[in-house]
């Protein structure tokens, strides 16, 4: 493994020169200024271009002290040291460089020791950007102006909590997307860096609950209450609906239909709206499944001509199919209910018109039969009129949807 150190380098070269004998590094990358007053001399000017302490004490270049030959360093000069997005950029170009030519296993130590304050703040950023190690060079103060050159490098204490507030707000805007997988790969990173024991525990916290509602979202409800099952004090309503979805408890029998419909508000959030109109017409036919299982004993998953009042048999002998199961789709199942004589199925067929135009809407989507994409215009009015036909069903068939949302923040970490 290549270990490599990127410095910058200011009015002081005692430091650098410190921070290069401090270790035996295959490369050294040395970013300074340019011009007239800049650093780029003391690198590896002629003669004795460093000086160092208020009696302005010459001495030969930091390359000269520390003797390293010629393919041993580079320079990253920085014609405006105090512009932040420049040298950032640069840096960011720089850190390029190093994977192609050192490769991704090389260890970096970035020592922001020297150069402006600006220098200084942009190689922070990019070594924390980039993982690397960050070093600074510490000494006895005998004023305000340098470290002086009984200093040494040392590892930068603290990093992992710089890392946890950048992180917390990356965390906290994958939340609010509801893209929980980010969430588990971000709070990943922060396990792996050094940690006090809380925050290990918190991030752990955070992770479990990521998960869990991955898995939720799609549909996983048995690993999500195993997983969220531990965070009871934050998730309770949730936990009461997954024992419903998973029948560890018993609810209205709507549950599945409420958590379709979630997810399909997810869906849309995303801007996913093809997904999202899948989800709304599964629902919508769930509701007719569950009220022909509930209300009339017709489950559709083993629904047979013989489980049909015999004056209907005839009418519903188009629909077997395998293993001579009758097999109903969204309008064949909820006008199954109106021959039924049950007041959802007449609820259907007077919407009439508007139920179709939705209807036709989802069978042109990309994710049915068609090739047209749905968007949001289109969802909207999907959305509106097949929710609207749902809720209604429900009052009549004396269900609810009780199913929380997911939540849009992680409770836990308004605590830490």
């Amino acid at each position: 493994m290549k270990k490599i150190l990127v410095a910058t380098v200011g009015g002081s070269c005692a430091p650098i020169v410190n921070a290069v004998q401090m270790d035996s590094y295959d490369h050294v990358f040395f970013v300074c200024s340019t011009g007239s007053k800049g650093s780029e001399i003391a690198v590896d000017g002629d003669g004795k271009p460093c000086k160092e302490g208020r009696d302005g004490r010459k001495d030969m270049s930091i390359v000269a002290q520390t003797g390293l030959s010629r393919n041993q360093y580079s320079k990253l000069p920085l014609d405006n040291p105090d512009d932040l997005g420049l040298c950032y950029q640069h840096l960011k170009e720089l850190r390029a460089a190093i994977k192609q030519r050192f490769g991704h296993g090389s260890q970096v130590v970035a020592n922001y020791t020297g150069g402006t304050k600006t220098m200084s703040v942009a190689l922070g950023m990019a070594a924390m950007a980039a993982g690397w190690s960050l070093y600074l060079n510490l000494g006895p103060r005998i004023d305000l102006v340098k470290v002086r050159s009984a200093d040494r490098p040392v590892p930068v204490t603290g990093v992992a909590d710089v890392y946890g507030d950048q992180y917390e707000v990356m965390i906290l805007q994958a939340a609010r997307r509801y893209d929980y997988s980010m969430v588990v790969a971000l709070a990943d990173d922060l396990l792996s860096m050094q940690r006090t024991a809380e925050s290990q525990q918190l991030w752990l916290s955070v992770r479990t609950a990521a998960k869990g509602f991955a898995a939720w979202d799609v549909f996983d409800h048995a690993t999500a209450l195993n997983l969220l099952s531990s965070l009871g004090r934050y998730y309770g309503r949730h936990l009461a609906a997954l024992k419903k979805l998973t029948g560890q408890e018993e609810g209205n029998g709507y549950e599945p239909v409420a958590d379709l419909l979630n997810n399909a508000q997810r869906r849309a959030s995303q801007e996913r709206f093809d997904d999202a109109v899948a989800r709304l017409y599964r629902a919508t036919e769930m509701v007719a499944q569950i009220r022909l299982s509930r209300e009339h004993g017709l489950g559709s998953n083993k629904l047979t001509l013989n489980d049909l009042p015999e004056n209907l048999r005839s009418e519903y002998e188009p629909f077997v199919r395998d293993k001579d199961k009758v097999l109903l789709g969204l309008r064949e199942s909820f006008g199954l209910l109106n021959r039924l004589g049950d007041p959802v199925g007449r609820l259907f067929l007077d919407k009439g018109n508007a139920v179709i135009n939705a209807l036709t809407t989802r069978n042109n989507s990309i994710l049915a039969h068609g090739i047209k994409p749905v968007g949001r215009e289109g969802y909207e009015k999907v959305w509106e009129t097949l929710h609207g036909l749902i809720t209604e069903a429900l009052d009549l068939a004396k269900g609810r949807l009780d199913v929380p949302q997911f939540p849009r923040d992680l409770p836990m970490l308004a605590e830490a």
